[in-house]
């Protein structure tokens, strides 16, 4: 969970993990009022940092929506890399969604 000012505003987790690969599918949500604040790109610097230098967890990934305009940014400045889209790949309200993925490789492993 994500506090600001002791309220919480969002959430940060790993949503699956690759124990045979060391690799680590990262989740998060950040309430809009609290957007635009640097939060979430602090939280996962400071996961993905703490898991790296631990050399629990080789790889990050970020799955999002092309759409997905701030996460594309939070990525950018969290050091990740474009891979690539993955095609209808999101079911949404309906909808499939492409997703763009990125990844971090830690080189502390």
């Amino acid at each position: 969970m994500i506090l600001l000012e002791g309220i919480p505003v969002g959430l940060l987790s790993f949503n699956q993990i690759d124990k045979a690969n060391k690799t680590a599918y990262i989740g998060y949500w950040l309430d809009s009022r609290a957007q635009g604040k640097r939060i979430m790109t602090q939280a996962i610097q400071v996961l993905t940092q703490f898991y790296a230098q631990e050399r629990i967890i080789k790889r990050f990934i970020i799955k999002c929506s092309v759409a997905n305009l701030k996460s594309k940014q939070v990525t950018k400045r969290c050091g990740f890399s474009y891979e690539g889209r993955l095609k209808q790949a999101e079911y949404l309200n309906g909808i499939f969604h492409d997703q763009n993925i990125y990844s971090l490789v830690s080189n502390y492993i």
